[in-house]
């Protein structure tokens, strides 16, 4: 390597060779030609190195609301290593460099403030790409100055480019109106030009007040493997894919492909699945199955769960997480209705008009003409889309309605894997819950592990200033190395459950028919320590607080 170099630097020398620059793999322009890399002499650029321009810079940053919020290093850094920018160049479609017009401005630099040109573009361009309007032909810096600065006054703006004044005063309004624009959202390989570039010109031109709110960055868009890319000839167009699946389950495809800068991949199996799961709540919104107008005992539950899923889709969607928004407000939803209707057979009339309503709003975001399919047919007369968002309040959450079911559901789940594994028929399966005292001894470490404060030795000096838990010292000490072990790996969730005080084997006995009607034999409930409970495998003793002990016979 040190050869090469010495051979290169000595013909370089001697004039015998010259630098040719390539781009390191095939590069095609949006009109399909192959770019080739030009040197080109007397240059414009942007002096982005300059120290006081910098400076600004980060000061835009600093207020900026980032999405994801694991971008603003990348920022601060693209502004630090940032130098001179070569602004121009002589062919290709642009706008020309206005005090040299043998230039025309590279995309990248003419795209820094085009969205101070949004706002009123819909009045110079007149509906039109060329606009046709004679006075918009001849702006001025002073047009400009007064509609994007206030400087200056309209009557005498309007007199020089030929309009009236009240068009340029609306003008003004229009830009005040939408300035500062709240989100810009593009690829994160424009974090390193125009999306820093933005920031920098908006700094340098506009006051405070008018600099960007938010920044949006996302990752390359996959498919089949592969960044998809114009100059990769793998693009997947918009009208192609909504011809093939349809506006909405592409929505979803889009939603689901991922957040952050993590790169999307778009899955064509889901969209499969997507347009099934659609289909499949059209017919169960639009259905007129059998309900009571009894309240039931799994309507605490469902209340509670769709409470708390609506307030994780509203975060998520407010973070700019789609696909999380998707998750929790589609698919959690579906499955805690299906869990519902499967616990209950027959749901609540009103319980049921509510939760169809809120999934239709919430699904209204990524799937809206199935939605407002579904709307009309449950007899609305407005559009869903116009429809305000569910509303759901922190304090309608029953943290231990949730965790009682999490407990029932765990315990099914673990005497199905029993049997799955063991090939056995039931023809009875027990089970054991823990006793009182183990449950307070495992809420109490829980409690320790919330507050980040659990070690052997502050369970054991909390557990004995317990009145319930002094008797049993002989076995705290064996029970508190497994919670303390257990407790710090679980989540907070788990440990909220942990600490909701569920009535476990009240709760399993109520739920008896259920276990009996879901594993196809009798089901009996104990506590682990009752006597006379027959126990001839001795599993009553590995019951475990939120973790049953399971005996199949």
């Amino acid at each position: 390597e040190e050869a090469k170099e010495q051979i290169r630097d000595a013909l370089r020398g001697s004039g015998q060779a010259s630098s040719m620059w390539e781009p390191g793999e095939e590069v095609v322009c949006r009109c399909a030609t192959r770019a080739i890399v030009k040197v080109v002499d007397d240059q414009w650029f942007l002096a982005y190195g300059d120290p006081a321009w910098k400076k600004l810079a980060h000061g835009a940053f600093h207020n900026l609301v980032l999405y994801p919020e694991a971008v603003r290093r990348q920022f601060h850094h693209t502004v630090d290593w940032l130098k001179d920018w070569a602004c121009a160049h002589h062919q290709g479609l642009g706008t020309k460099l206005p005090w040299d017009e043998h230039w025309v401005i590279e995309s990248l630099s003419d795209s820094t403030l085009y969205m101070a040109y949004y706002t009123i573009a819909q009045v110079l361009q007149d509906g039109k790409l060329r606009s046709g309007l004679p006075w918009a032909q001849r702006l001025t810096d002073a047009f400009f100055d007064y509609v994007f600065l206030g400087v200056g006054d309209a009557a005498s703006v309007a007199a020089d480019v030929g309009t009236d004044a009240r068009t340029v005063e609306q003008l003004r309004k229009e830009f005040l109106y939408w300035y500062p624009f709240d989100l810009r959202n593009t690829g994160k390989d424009l974090v390193q030009n125009h999306m820093t570039f933005c920031a920098f010109n908006h700094a340098a031109l506009f006051p405070k007040e008018h600099w960007p709110r938010g920044f949006g960055v996302t990752g390359y868009v996959r498919l089949g493997g592969e960044k998809m890319s114009k100059s990769k000839g793998n693009a997947w167009y918009i009208r192609v894919a909504v011809a093939e699946w349809g506006a909405d389950v592409v929505r979803m495809m889009v939603a689901n492909a991922g957040d952050g800068i993590d790169d999307p991949r778009l899955d064509l199996e889901f969209g499969e699945a997507a347009a099934a799961r659609l289909r499949a709540w059209h017919a169960v919104a639009t259905a007129r199955p059998e309900t009571t107008e009894s309240p039931t005992p799994l309507d605490p539950w469902l209340v509670s769960t769709v409470n708390r899923l609506v307030l994780a889709t509203r975060e998520a969607m407010q973070a700019m997480e789609y696909r999380a928004a998707l998750r929790s407000g589609f698919y959690d939803l579906q499955a805690a209705w299906d869990w519902y209707v499967a616990r209950v057979g027959v749901p609540n009339r009103a319980l049921r008009e509510r939760f169809v309503e809120a999934q239709t709003k919430i699904l209204a975001v990524f799937a809206p003409h199935v939605c407002e399919e579904i709307w009309q047919r449950l007899g609305k007369s407005d559009f869903v889309v116009a429809a305000a968002f569910p509303e759901a309040r922190s304090q309608d959450v029953d943290a231990r309605a949730e965790a009682s079911e999490a407990f029932l559901r765990g315990a099914l789940d673990d005497a199905r894997e029993i049997l799955k594994v063991t090939g056995l028929s039931p023809k009875r399966v027990t089970f054991f819950c823990a006793p009182p005292w183990k449950a307070e001894a495992a809420s109490l470490a829980a409690a320790l592990a919330r507050d980040e404060k659990l070690t052997m030795a502050a369970f054991m000096e909390r557990a004995m200033a317990e009145e319930a838990l002094k008797p049993h010292a002989s076995e705290l000490e064996a029970l508190g190395k497994r919670l303390v072990e257990e407790m710090p790996r679980r989540n907070p969730e788990d440990l909220a459950r942990a600490l909701a005080g569920v009535p476990e084997r009240a709760y399993l006995g109520a739920s008896r028919a259920f276990l009996e009607r879901e594993l196809g034999c009798p089901v009996a409930v104990h506590e682990a320590e009752e006597p006379g409970v027959p126990d001839p495998r001795r599993k009553a003793r590995q019951a475990m607080p939120g973790r049953p002990a399971i005996s199949v016979e």
